[in-house]
């Protein structure tokens, strides 16, 4: 039983089939023996003037205090004036760029409980302004022929002035205090771009709002992702039918030092003449969703110039006018941060391995025996060793796997 709760009982006989008249309702209400215990998994989120305050429910709590004080201070103070029922609560009223303690107690009617660990936010101004998002390639916004919500009606007219109400081109303005802001999570956040022109894409950024908690809504989250939907009509393509690509997947979440996030939602290498694009916040997100600005970019050939190194698409030696220089200019390019490659991690170790080729240490190459891949060190593609190579008595074949 929850103590706090009040229980309510009636009592009745039985013989066989027979039951008695009920007794009279009697009630009761455990009751807490002790205080609750210590708060655990305290998080401290730092905004404009505020600490958003989170924890992990306690033991035997019926409500929670929070205490903060000014790091050089001596003296904590008490934040709540009344019981904190939940397991969050807004620090507000405080002061930017000061660092804060802070720690929280749960109570019940014996008492209070011990203090969490005192952990530190430092609050700071919310300048809305560029997240960070990637550069290159990034399609310039011109080129955007229309763009439409699919359900016209889903916005939060009450995000709005009423001299400046609500347009598409929020959303692709270059202006990060624009916004679209839905009006409910059961009504389509489906956003529609058709271009001028059609362009090789593998990849778009989707910023949220970049005030308040709009930006933290979207993608993975302990109590329920939010996933993204793409679909996409290229060129040729009845641009009234239905599409002939679509994906539904996590987006990958970008998080400046500041706390305000960007999502990079990839697919299908594709020559995109029309996108419908959904960003879903996750199961009890704080807010609706919301988007600031959409980025387009044209697809990068490093993935082509990386797989032209080599001789074939077997990945298992390269060509003999390769240089170092060829290949630390690839390397630059997939370090340039103002760039986004959505198969880094296997562009990197297929760089990696042209330049253990180029240098005649075949070693990089990993072998297969009666059907099970082996590999020595990396193994970007799944490929194995040379054709007819043989170790232990096995013949090697080549065998490329899907990434």
């Amino acid at each position: 039983m929850t103590n706090g709760e009040t229980y309510y009982f009636i009592v009745t006989s039985t013989s066989g089939s027979w039951e008695s008249v009920p007794s009279e309702v009697v009630s009761a209400t455990p009751m807490a023996t002790e205080v609750p215990s210590k708060v655990d998994n305290l998080s401290l989120r730092a905004g404009d003037t505020l600490i958003n305050v989170s924890y992990t429910a306690a033991k035997n709590a019926d409500s929670y205090n929070v205490y903060y004080k000014e790091e050089d201070d001596t003296t904590y103070k008490k934040a709540n004036e009344s019981p904190i029922e939940g397991t969050s609560y807004v620090l507000s009223g405080l002061t930017n760029d000061v660092t804060y303690d802070v720690y929280v107690t749960a109570e019940n009617i014996i008492g209070e409980g011990p203090a969490s660990n005192v952990y530190q936010a430092t609050p700071f101004e919310d300048i809305i302004e560029d997240p960070g998002v990637p550069k290159t390639n990034m399609i310039d916004n011109s080129n955007i022929k229309t763009a439409k919500l699919v359900v016209a009606n889903n916005v939060d007219t009450t995000q709005y002035d009423a001299d400046e109400p609500f347009d598409i081109s929020f959303v692709y303005d270059e202006d990060y205090e624009t916004h679209w802001t839905a009006r409910t999570w059961q009504w389509s956040g489906a956003v529609e771009f058709e271009f001028h022109e059609a362009y090789e894409m593998d990849y778009l950024v989707w910023v949220p709002r970049l005030d308040g908690n709009y930006s933290n809504s979207m993608g993975q989250h302990w109590q329920g992702n939010g996933s993204y939907k793409i679909s996409i009509w290229e060129e040729g393509d009845d641009l009234n039918g239905s599409a002939t690509y679509e994906i539904t997947a996590l987006p990958t979440r970008k998080t400046n030092d500041k706390g305000k996030s960007f999502y990079i939602l990839p697919f299908e290498k594709s020559n995109v003449q029309k996108i419908q694009v959904t960003n879903n916040i996750y199961a009890g997100a704080p807010t609706q969703s919301s988007l600031s600005e959409i980025h387009f970019y044209e697809y990068d050939s490093l993935t082509d110039d990386i797989a032209d190194l080599f001789t074939d698409t077997t990945f298992t030696d390269v060509k003999s006018t390769v240089t170092q220089s060829d290949i630390d200019a690839l390397r630059d390019r997939l370090g340039d941060e103002s760039s986004y490659f959505v198969n880094h991690t296997t562009l990197s170790h297929e760089i990696s391995l042209a330049e253990s080729l180029m240098n005649g240490d075949t070693d990089a190459l990993g072998v297969v025996h009666d059907g099970v891949l082996s590999t020595r060190g990396f193994q970007p593609l799944g490929f194995t060793g040379k054709s007819g190579e043989t170790s232990k008595g096995n013949s090697t074949s080549i065998i490329p796997a899907l990434l």
